[in-house]
């Protein structure tokens, strides 16, 4: 068996050469305020761009097609691809998203790094390490995958510990729950002649709940609050439909003499009362949906099933 390739990060030089400091005059620095002053506006705090040529420079003998080359068009071609994914951050996910990523960039500062993890590491990635957003480069790839920044900048910015939710699940409640539950709380209400019916999400528990199990689904994070609202809409909502509550007092009566609370709770819990993916039951007055984190968002469609039996 070969042995492990092994890696060392390479020593800042104290001086580059007089080609480098004149690419990077010409090509970096008279371009660096201008990408700075878009960041700075987009994120509505001051922010600064720190690309040390001293500790960057080395890697350009690693890279295939940049050695001595042009580290001023490498350096803006990284800051003009940052700018680019803080938009579209932004964009993406609002006035939350701003306020979580300024929250976690405390130093107001980027910088660019070789990525310690050397040959394991991917081609370009990115990181906030002591409040600093930190774009990181493969020790052989500088340069490379530039405008791929944006796709590990959520990850980045929600890896900084905070309360509350992430910048994705805000972005999926926003989207999803606030933009459809209330139609479908009414089309349910109309179902049961019962105009002040609630539909409870109970998202901090369930997230808890996700965050701390073993998830099949890789994006559940990005679809949370709408397969929640799915367990309401093509699940129970469905559901009442197709059992024929709609226009018959007798099961409209028998449902509200146990459903006190008037209300419809969904909860991740570790083991159900009964066999099966999912299980609907009163307690307390409450008609409770309850799945666990492995079968959470499978068979929506059945979520309900039964309810006429159980009154």
């Amino acid at each position: 068996m070969a042995p492990k390739q092994t890696w060392t990060p390479k020593e800042a030089v104290g001086k580059v050469p007089l080609s480098v400091r004149k690419d990077l005059r010409d090509n970096w620095e008279s371009v660096k305020g201008e990408h700075e002053g878009k960041i700075s506006a987009t994120l509505g705090k001051q922010y600064v761009i720190n690309f040390n040529a001293l500790e960057v420079y080395p890697y350009t003998e690693e890279t295939q097609g940049f050695s001595n080359g042009p580290l001023g068009n490498i350096f803006a071609g990284y800051a003009q691809c940052l700018v680019d994914a803080v938009e579209r951050f932004v964009e993406e996910y609002g006035e939350d998203g701003k306020l979580h990523f300024n929250e976690a960039v405390t130093n107001g500062e980027f910088t660019l790094n070789v990525n310690e993890s050397g040959i394991d590491a991917s081609v370009i990635g990115c990181e906030v390490k002591g409040g600093t957003y930190r774009i990181l480069f493969r020790y052989d790839c500088l340069g490379y995958n530039q405008s791929t920044i944006y796709e590990t900048m959520l990850t980045a910015i929600d890896s900084v510990p905070r309360e509350g939710f992430p910048v994705e699940i805000k972005a999926s409640v926003t989207t999803y729950w606030d933009g459809g539950a209330e139609d479908v709380r009414q089309a349910i209400g109309e179902i049961l002649a019962m105009p002040d019916v609630v539909i409870d999400p109970n998202f901090e528990e369930n997230y808890a709940a996700m965050k701390g199990g073993k998830p099949t689904s890789v994006d559940w994070k990005e679809k949370f609050a709408n397969v929640t609202l799915e367990y309401f809409n093509g699940g129970v909502k469905a559901q009442l439909d197709r059992q024929g509550f709609k226009d018959d007092d007798l099961l409209q009566e028998g449902l509200a003499e146990v459903l006190t609370s008037k209300t419809f709770k969904l909860r991740i819990v570790e083991t159900m009362k009964t066999p099966g993916i999912h299980e609907t039951f009163f307690e307390d007055g409450i008609c409770y949906i309850q799945t666990t984190v492995e079968n959470w968002e499978y068979n929506l469609p059945s979520v309900g099933e039964g309810l006429v039996d159980s009154l």
